[in-house]
């Protein structure tokens, strides 16, 4: 991939993440910032993970949350399988009127772009995306 791909395709995901704050901000400062190392449960259903950070974005009128996930083991997931794990972790985030939750592979950055996407308005599951793209900034480690 050339030099200028990759700084298109890290820009672009740079401008969805300050997209995702800046319109929940709304110029007030995120409430709840809180950092954590829980764990979900393995299962046959629910890939293993860590919650990278849990952000309470919410404005007047509207109760916000993203929350970052790590992936445990390397593995690719498929789109399924990221929104059952996706909806394990929103049922602790249940009361918000929208939920964002960001899964990143287990050798992402979780600064940068999500390998998947998986938006929750009203408890329920609205939207998910696989961002494949970011397979192609992950380290070659020879793996």
């Amino acid at each position: 991939m050339q030099p200028a791909t990759k700084t298109v395709l890290v820009l672009f995901g740079g401008i969805i993440l300050v997209s995702v704050v800046v319109n929940g901000i709304v110029g007030q400062p995120p409430s709840n910032s809180s950092r954590a190392s829980s764990y979900g449960q393995s299962s046959t259903s629910v890939l293993p993970y860590s919650i990278v950070n849990q952000d309470d974005i919410s404005i007047p009128g509207k109760t916000r949350k993203v929350i970052r996930v790590q992936l445990r083991d390397w593995k690719i997931p498929t789109e399924p399988e990221i929104v059952e794990l996706a909806k394990k972790v929103n049922q602790n985030a249940l009361s918000f009127d929208e939920v964002t939750v960001f899964v990143y592979l287990s050798k992402q950055d979780p600064n940068w772009a999500s390998y998947g996407v998986v938006e929750f308005e009203d408890g329920q599951f609205s939207s998910s995306k696989v961002q494949s793209y970011v397979l192609d900034l992950l380290p070659n480690d020879g793996q």
